[in-house]
C-alpha cells in the first residue's frame, strides 16, 4: 500500500474528480479491488475512467446500492436525456450486481431488442475485461459461442437476457428487473395504442417474470403523464403517500435555475434549449414534469347535479365487439332565465362487448333514469339496434351522422363547454376518455356520444356551413 498515492486514493472519492482518469493501470487496480465490490460509484468509476461523476450520478448511485442490498424493492428515475443515466443504471450496475452475486438473473429491456442487445452486449464484454475480473475474480463468463445476442451467462448458473419492451421473455425467472426507457420518441410517446401496448406488457410479461422478492427499476425521461412512470404512480403510489416507489427526480434546472450537469449543460444552454424546443417539452422531457404534449381540449369540469324535475334524452354511439366502446351519453337542458340554459350531463357509460351487452345495459340504464326518448346511431347495420329497443318498450329515435366525427365534438362539446355540468354519477371511464381526446385520441367513444346527445338537445354550436357564412359574404 505505500506504493499508492494516498492523494490519488483521496481524489478519486471526491465527487466530480478530474484526476482519476491519470492514475497508471496499476494503481487503478488496486483502487478497484479494495472499493469496487461494495461501493457502486467507486466501481463505476474504476471499470470506465472516462465516466463521469457529478452529484446526480452519485444520488443514482446511492439509490442502485440500496437495490442491490435488498432495501428498496421499487425504484423509479427520472431525468432528462444524455445525462448518464443508462452508463451507471443499465451498463455498469448489472454488471457490479453479477458480481456481487454470480448466480443472479437479470432482465434489462429497453424501448428496442437492438437496444436491450447493445446493453446486454456490453455487459457481456465488460465482464470478460481484466479489470473486472481484478474486483470479481469468481465471475466466469460462459464460452463465446454458446452466448447469444440477447443474453449472456456465467458459470456460477447467472444470466442476463435483454428484451426489447412489447418483446417475449419466455422461460425465465429473474431477481432482478430493469427498464431503461421504454418510449423511443415523440411519435411514440403521443400514442395512447403504444402506452396502452407497453403498459400490458408490463403487467403480463415483464413483472411475471420476476421472483417474489425481484427488486425493479424503471429509468427513464417522462413524455406524457400516462407513460409507464405516470402509470406506475397512479396505480401503485409513491413511498411518502404509501405506496410501493420510491422515485428519484433529476430535473435538468432547479427552482433556483442551477443545472444539474453544469460541466456538461451549462444553465444557459437548457434556457436557449427551452426556447426551442418550448415549454410543454421542456417540462416533460428535462424538468420530468409531463404537461401533455397533445393540447388538451377541455378545461376541467365542472360537475353540479341536475335539478329533480331535468327531463332527460340518452344518445348512444353502439359498437359490436372489437376493440371500440359502445358509449351511453344521459342528460338534458336546464333553463333559469331567458339565457341559454345549463346542459346537465345526469350519466355517461362506456363498455365493451357483443350486441346482446349493449341491449340489456341500455335497458337498465334508460328504464332506471326514466329517460324520455334515446337517440341510436343508426348507420348501415346499426339500424337493427333502434327495433329492438322498441321492442324492449323504448321510445327510439334514429340518426344518421354524416358529418366528420372531430368536428362534431368541436362544434357540440368544445362550443357549450363552459355551460356543461357533470352529475357524479357520470362513470370515471366516460369523463376521462372526454377529457383525453384529441384527434389522435385512439378512442373517441365517449366524446362522440356526448357531441350527439348536446346536439339533440339543441345546445350545440352552430353548424360549420353557417359559422363560417361571412365568407361566402366577401366572395360576392
Amino acid at each position: 500500500m505505500s506504493r499508492i498515492n494516498n492523494e490519488l486514493l483521496e481524489n478519486v472519492l471526491v465527487e466530480g474528480t478530474r484526476k482519476f482518469s491519470k492514475p497508471k493501470r496499476a494503481d487503478r487496480n488496486v483502487y478497484g479491488k479494495i472499493h469496487g465490490a461494495n461501493r457502486l460509484l467507486a466501481y463505476y468509476r474504476y471499470i470506465n475512467p472516462r465516466f463521469d461523476t457529478p452529484r446526480h450520478i452519485k444520488l443514482i448511485a446511492e439509490k442502485l446500492t440500496a437495490v442491490a442490498a435488498g432495501k428498496t424493492k421499487r425504484l423509479i428515475i427520472n431525468m432528462p436525456p444524455q445525462h448518464g443515466k443508462t452508463e451507471i443504471c443499465s451498463k455498469c450496475f448489472p454488471t457490479w450486481v453479477m458480481g456481487r452475486r454470480p448466480d443472479s438473473h437479470i432482465i434489462v429491456s429497453s424501448y428496442s431488442t437492438e437496444r436491450a442487445e447493445y446493453l446486454t452486449r456490453w455487459q457481456r464484454d465488460t465482464c470478460t475485461l481484466p479489470e473486472y475480473r481484478v474486483i470479481f475474480p469468481e465471475v466466469l463468463v460462459g464460452k463465446a459461442e454458446l452466448q447469444k445476442k440477447d443474453q449472456w451467462e456465467t458459470s456460477a448458473g447467472g444470466l442476463v437476457i435483454g428484451a426489447g419492451i412489447q418483446g417475449a421473455i419466455t422461460g425465465f425467472g429473474a431477481s432482478l428487473g430493469i427498464i431503461d426507457d421504454p418510449v423511443k420518441d415523440y411519435q411514440t410517446a403521443i400514442s395512447e395504442l403504444v402506452s396502452d401496448a407497453i403498459w400490458d406488457w408490463y403487467r403480463s410479461t415483464f413483472y411475471s417474470r420476476l421472483t417474489e422478492d425481484a427488486p425493479i427499476v424503471v429509468i427513464m425521461t417522462r413524455w406524457m403523464s400516462n407513460d409507464l412512470t405516470g402509470r406506475l404512480i397512479n396505480e401503485q403510489g409513491l413511498i411518502e403517500d404509501g405506496g410501493e416507489w420510491d422515485r428519484l427526480k433529476l430535473p435538468a434546472l432547479d427552482l433556483e435555475g442551477n443545472a444539474l450537469w453544469p460541466e456538461r449543460y451549462s444553465a444557459e444552454y437548457l434556457m436557449e434549449t427551452r426556447k426551442n424546443i418550448g415549454e410543454k417539452m421542456f417540462s416533460s422531457l428535462y424538468q420530468q414534469d409531463p404537461i401533455d404534449i397533445i393540447e388538451r381540449l377541455f378545461a376541467d369540469p365542472k360537475f353540479e347535479e341536475p335539478p329533480r324535475d331535468l327531463k332527460k334524452i340518452g344518445y348512444l354511439d353502439p359498437s359490436f365487439g372489437g376493440s371500440d366502446y359502445s358509449a351511453l351519453a344521459i342528460g338534458g337542458i336546464h333553463r333559469k332565465d331567458e339565457g341559454e340554459g345549463v346542459i346537465y350531463i345526469t350519466a355517461g357509460e362506456i363498455w365493451k362487448g357483443q350486441i346482446d351487452v349493449t341491449y340489456d345495459k341500455t335497458e337498465k340504464i334508460c328504464k332506471s333514469l326514466n329517460i324520455g326518448t334515446l337517440y341510436v346511431e343508426a348507420n348501415q347495420a346499426q339500424k337493427a339496434l333502434a327495433h329492438e329497443f322498441r321492442k324492449r318498450g323504448i321510445i327510439v329515435r334514429e340518426v344518421q351522422n354524416m358529418t366528420n366525427k372531430h368536428l362534431r365534438i368541436m362544434n357540440d362539446v368544445k362550443v357549450p363547454w363552459s355551460r356543461i355540468r357533470f352529475s357524479r354519477a357520470v362513470s370515471d371511464a366516460f369523463l376521462k376518455q372526454v377529457l383525453n381526446y384529441s384527434e389522435l385520441a385512439r378512442h373517441d367513444d365517449a366524446p362522440d356520444s356526448l357531441a350527439g346527445l348536446i346536439k339533440q338537445l339543441g345546445q350545440g354550436g352552430p353548424s360549420i356551413e353557417r359559422r363560417y357564412d361571412f365568407i361566402k359574404s366577401l366572395w360576392r
